[in-house]
């Protein structure tokens, strides 16, 4: 309907402007006309008034075209706003029955049997907008340096992710933050020593000036399905030789490596690695490297706890 409208409005336009351009032909020819004649002023005066009357016509069929391109213009600019508009509010009609939908479904199925309060917390989780992906976690342990008892080792951990965005929709953010809470506070540790997103150095930036143990940056989710965001985190600690530490996350997390690096063999021995998953045991492809491909929740994670050599 609207190209046909269109195309009308463009089609009387046209004809207008042909008639319009014939007047003023059929006016130059008449003109000339005149001046080459020899005939009597009646005969002159009675072929003007013809003439007139003829090219009165013409005009009048000019201007009826002329106001048709005009109504149809109108008509295509009517039209198209009403149908953006109509197609504007059905999509945010569907996008609202959709949502009644699910959320009756949910009410349905999700509270009913699994009662209201962990149907709460699962709701929770599916409103998240970002995922951790690739998630690696090198722990180093370290001998201690000078100003650190013997009877304590120094442990860096560095952890890298991808952050995707779960929503689908752009313009949205996602804030990372990281703390320091299990800690033994023996100068100069602990310790940030690395918060990179995309490479780029945030540390300076993220640090909070009344709590150095604690980074966060707000960041801007990528638009694209295959578009990820690279996450940078590392901490120096002291913790003693016989010790434990967990890791958990706060957004949903798609699988995780941990790789144990031990410089001090002659201090500390075995090594553990345990998920907060019922029943699921990760890979164990070589000493000191965990892999797990399965998703966390937030509130999951896992935990690593050491002994001292024997």
């Amino acid at each position: 309907m609207l190209v046909l409208v269109f195309l009308l409005a463009v089609v009387s336009y046209l004809s207008a402007q042909w008639d319009q351009l014939k007047v003023h032909r059929r006016e130059l020819e008449i003109v000339s006309q005149l001046k080459a004649s020899h005939d009597s002023t009646e005969d002159l005066a009675t072929r003007l008034q013809v003439e007139l009357q003829a090219l009165d016509r013409q005009e009048y069929r000019a201007g009826i075209w002329h106001h048709l391109s005009l109504a149809f213009l109108i008509s295509f600019i009517t039209i198209l706003a009403v149908e953006f508009h109509t197609r504007s509010r059905m999509r945010k009609d569907l996008q609202i029955h959709l949502e009644e939908v699910k959320q009756n479904v949910w009410e349905a199925l999700g509270r009913r049997l699994l009662g209201p309060r962990i149907a709460k917390e699962i709701e929770a989780i599916m409103k998240e907008y970002a995922a951790k992906e690739s998630c690696v976690y090198k722990i180093t342990f370290k001998p201690p340096c000078e100003g650190v008892p013997a009877d304590r080792v120094v442990v860096v951990i560095e952890n890298s992710f991808k952050v995707r965005n779960l929503s689908g929709t752009p313009d949205r953010t996602h804030r990372v933050r990281a703390s320091i809470s299990n800690y033994e506070p023996i100068d100069p540790f602990p310790r940030f020593t690395a918060f990179k997103i995309d490479g780029k150095d945030e540390l300076a930036e993220s640090r909070d000036p009344n709590n150095f143990l604690f980074v966060s940056k707000t960041m801007r989710l990528p638009e694209g399905a295959q578009e990820r965001i690279v996450v940078l985190i590392s901490v120096e600690v002291v913790y003693k030789i016989r010790d434990s530490e967990s890791f958990i996350t706060e957004v949903p997390m798609e699988g995780v490596e941990v790789t144990v690096v031990n410089q001090t063999p002659d201090r500390i021995g075995f090594v553990g690695f345990e998920l907060f998953h019922r029943s699921v045991s990760p890979e164990h492809p070589m000493e000191g490297v965990w892999r797990f491909d399965g998703a966390f929740v937030p509130g999951q994670g896992f935990a690593l706890n050491w002994r001292e050599h024997p």
